[in-house]
């Protein structure tokens, strides 16, 4: 906002009374203050549209759609096959699909399902070979 330069009490020539000097004094004022409250104004507006939208993310959130429940028992259950072939190989050490198998008692094709997510995830390693079939480990078991 620009400030009318005419209403500057400090320009001699625009000082003729007293009188003039505090009516244009005044007027500086006036425009001061409509300045400050126009810039507390535009904050208060930031302020709240940003509470607005904010407000508008959590409502979002909160009305995504949950996860199926037949989704999270499929997960709960493949958490579980997974914690159990972990188990397994921290109780006997690296194992190959059939030694897996036979321990857990799972389907050779799941079990090597699992095997390759675990291993993309980092959680199991191929160790070698033994009677032609891949031997699996934990990472740990090769520091040591």
């Amino acid at each position: 906002m620009r400030i009318n330069s005419k209403l500057l009490p400090f320009n001699s020539s625009n000082v003729t009374s007293d009188k003039l000097f505090f009516k244009n004094f005044s007027a500086l004022i006036i425009q001061v203050q409509k300045y400050i409250c126009l810039e507390l104004a535009i904050i208060l507006i930031y302020d709240f549209e940003y509470q607005l939208s904010f407000l508008a993310e959590v409502k979002a959130l909160s009305e995504k759609p949950r996860v199926d429940t037949e989704k999270a028992k499929e997960m709960q259950e493949r958490a579980r096959e997974r914690n159990l072939i972990l188990q397994e190989m921290k109780n006997h050490g690296p194992l190959t699909i059939d030694e897996l198998s036979k321990a857990t008692g799972m389907e050779k094709s799941k079990l090597l399902m699992h095997l390759i997510a675990m291993k993309q995830f980092g959680k199991v390693l191929i160790m070698g070979e033994r009677d032609n079939q891949l031997v699996y480990g934990l990472p740990e078991e090769i520091k040591s």
